[in-house]
């Protein structure tokens, strides 16, 4: 783990940051970087602040105080739409719009105006990442809880995003779909990305992430690369 943390760099760096929401401190963060091509887990009980922190890091939410940089570039509400597009979020439990699977998948390829024959090639690929590639023509709304999960997670890796950011991923889900999510996170930093996953689950965690945060009423109690 030494070696690999001597090359790595932050696509995160939180200082000062504090997210208040109907008069509470939700996030109430001094210090925090956070790596780039790399697994980390963002542990804590429920209410912790572990949504709203993937929020801030998504850029779905600004915070009331403090600076945000991204790769060095510091979040700003005239630059914060280039930002989200750099970035793609899967949440605890995503919304699927009406028809099939592959359009799902292909729906921010056709807002970003890609050909339509490209954005179902690009689709199909992903949906064969995530092992639903025989349910492209399903419905939908006919999915089972992990099939779903896994929908959403072809649906960010379409635009070929920088970091993923994952909500609570392996929550009430089948081992099959547990097992390729894994495999998915693994081959995303493989090629050099970062990912992000809040777990209030301490089972499975140890195995895929390198660096670990720890959130106890929105403070970090801490921020640690993980001993193998």
């Amino acid at each position: 783990m030494a070696a690999k943390q001597a090359t790595i760099i932050d696509v995160y760096q939180l200082t000062q940051v504090r997210f208040i929401y109907r008069h509470q401190l939700v996030i109430n963060i001094d210090r925090l970087k956070i790596p780039a091509q790399a697994c980390t887990v963002v542990l804590g009980e429920n209410g912790a602040g572990k949504t709203t922190l993937l929020s801030l890091l998504g850029f779905t939410l600004m915070p009331s105080s403090g600076t945000i940089f991204y790769k060095g570039d510091i979040a700003r509400k005239h630059n914060n739409l280039l930002l989200r597009q750099r970035i793609s979020a899967v949440h605890q439990r995503p919304y699927l719009f009406r028809g099939t699977v592959l359009d799902n998948v292909i729906l921010p390829l056709k807002l970003r105006g890609v050909p339509v024959t490209e954005a179902r090639e690009v689709g199909m690929q992903k949906l064969q990442e995530v092992g639903l590639l025989k349910l492209s023509g399903r419905l939908a709304k006919t999915l089972s809880g992990g099939e779903a999960q896994r929908t959403a997670l072809a649906r960010c890796l379409v635009t070929k995003p920088e970091v993923l950011l994952l909500d609570e991923p392996f929550s009430h889900l089948d081992r099959q779909s547990v097992d390729l999510i894994d495999v998915v996170i693994r081959d995303f930093v493989r090629r050099g990305g970062a990912v992000i996953f809040s777990t209030h689950d301490y089972r499975h965690w140890p195995d895929l992430a390198d660096f670990v945060i720890t959130l106890e009423n929105g403070r970090l109690a801490e921020n640690d690369s993980v001993s193998t």
